[in-house]
């Protein structure tokens, strides 16, 4: 009796529990194994995708590849002369990422490798996650591809992911200063600092986001050095130098030859008016008839929620949600896959009500949540989608940044995985994997059409592309370099100096 009751002792639990725990260490690694091979496919897929393919959308056409070809010296303004208000933007707005959009244009011969740099923007946010805060790899990549918006953004030539992705990886950098006092402080805080330069570059709209983040981690940085018996005031004066020089040259510029540093927009405070040619009623024509007088943090919460946001829509995501009527109630909202959100806002508050690491994070989401709902146009999801990248990230860390530790961190973990892998399976198939095709619209598709006008021209013309000035960069040189000819993009009769004069509808 003496030898049965050996199994059935205190001492055999531990044996059996850790045989479970190891067997079950192995399932995941299986498991996180094939999602690697999976996550390595679509990285595959979607870089073929990016240099296969053009992304026909309005703004691409609009600006980002005539900025592009004119920052990187592709084609100046006797090439391709743009309307005024194109022209307007092109002097008051920051240019970085136009500037290397065509640079690798410029070395590849074709606007299709100028994807890459939002590619690499957002491989690189990947990188930071596993090499500082143990993320693998694959999760985090099919983490934020699970987003609509980032897997329509990724391969596309708009500038929204590679500035916000460069925020997000500021505010991580930040957010781990905050919690982390180790050897790495120096390298994180040149990481976020790089970021913030990349991100104020790259979009006009982020430097008050990028000011904010840029104090936050000031105080962050100044609060550690504090602590460790250092001297504060020279890291502070060498934060504030920097943000003068590398965030904030764009206002400076702007205010020097425009008197206002936020041209073209005019900025009015009581009777104090900044002049400018956009009014910020004109910004506003984004903002549907339905939700017309609302206030901004609700329209904001409903685009996050996507509350009646995807109606009218197949597939129920676009570039930027602005392919239905201005009067339905789905105009410029959603973008984030709703039950995304939720189930990721789920796993932190968990974490939180357990008084464990989830605290900081949540309490980091919350005040990140705040700042968005009092930014301008905040509905327009893609304009500030470095908080749904965050938000990712975070949970990620949860459940697998050793600093989270915990006792629920292997329960977090498995659910992470299962919430990102059934998000990005359910965006997949409710996009009917749209995003994620090597079929599509090709260079030769948009430039062909332009061909016959163009072979019709007497060396040293000047054709003037009236009507919908998009497709004006596609009749320029960049494209048909013979005969010799100069495009212009004009407004409807403003044709002096056109030798020719081509009316598109």
């Amino acid at each position: 009796m003496a030898s049965r009751s050996v199994p059935a002792s205190s001492a055999a639990v531990p044996v059996v529990g850790d045989a479970g725990n190891a067997s079950v260490m192995r399932d995941l690694r299986r498991v996180d194994g094939v999602v690697a091979v999976v996550a390595a496919a679509i990285a595959l897929v979607v870089v073929v995708r990016a240099l296969r393919l053009v992304d026909p959308y309005w703004d691409t056409l609009q600006y980002h590849w005539p900025y592009a070809a004119r920052a990187a010296g592709l084609c100046d303004a006797a090439c391709l002369g743009f309307p005024p208000g194109i022209e307007i933007r092109y002097q008051a707005f920051p240019l970085v990422f136009h500037w290397l959009f065509g640079m690798l244009w410029r070395i590849a011969g074709t606007p299709a490798a100028g994807h890459l740099v939002g590619i690499a923007m957002l491989a690189g946010l990947c990188v930071w996650l596993r090499a500082r805060m143990r993320v693998p790899l694959a999760w985090s990549w099919l983490g934020f591809l699970a987003v609509p918006l980032v897997q329509i953004h990724v391969t596309s030539s708009y500038a929204d992911l590679t500035a916000n992705a460069a925020i997000a990886l500021a505010l991580l950098c930040t957010l781990r200063l905050a919690l982390e006092r180790d050897a790495a402080m120096g390298t994180d805080t040149a990481i976020a600092v790089g970021a913030l330069a990349l991100a104020a570059g790259s979009k006009l709209q982020l430097v008050p986001v990028t000011l904010v983040v840029w104090a936050a981690l000031t105080v962050v940085v100044l609060r550690n050095l504090r602590s460790a018996g250092q001297r504060a005031w020279p890291a502070a004066a060498g934060l504030v130098a920097a943000a003068l020089l590398l965030v904030a040259p764009q206002l400076w510029l702007n205010a020097l030859h425009f008197g206002n540093p936020f041209y073209p927009v005019e900025v009015k405070v009581g009777h104090w008016v900044l002049p400018g040619p956009e009014t910020m009623r004109q910004q506003g024509m984004s903002i549907g008839t339905q939700w017309a007088g609302k206030p901004a943090w609700l329209r904001w919460l409903a685009s996050v929620l996507e509350y009646d946001a995807l109606r009218g829509r197949d597939p129920p995501w676009s570039i930027d949600q602005g392919d239905v009527p201005f009067t339905s109630a789905a105009f410029r909202l959603g973008g984030y896959f709703a039950p995304y959100v939720i189930a990721l806002w789920t796993l932190v508050i968990l974490r939180a009500r357990r008084g464990d690491a989830g605290r900081p994070v949540a309490a980091w989401l919350a005040a990140l949540s705040v700042l968005c709902a009092l930014l301008p146009l905040a509905h327009e999801l893609r304009y500030y989608l470095f908080w749904m990248l965050v938000l990712v990230a975070a949970t990620l860390a949860l459940g697998f940044w050793p600093r989270f530790a915990a006792a629920r961190q292997p329960a977090t973990a498995m659910l992470v995985r299962g919430t990102v892998a059934i998000a990005f399976v359910s965006v997949v198939l409710l996009t009917g994997a749209t995003y994620l095709r090597t079929a599509g619209v090709k260079l030769a598709d948009l430039t062909a059409p332009t061909a016959p006008a163009v072979a019709a021209l007497a060396p040293g013309s000047t054709l003037c592309i009236d009507g919908t000035t998009r497709d004006a960069i596609l009749y320029s040189e960049l494209f048909h370099p013979a005969p010799p000819h100069h495009v212009r993009s004009v407004l409807p009769g403003a044709h002096d100096g056109c030798t020719q004069t081509l009316t598109l509808h």
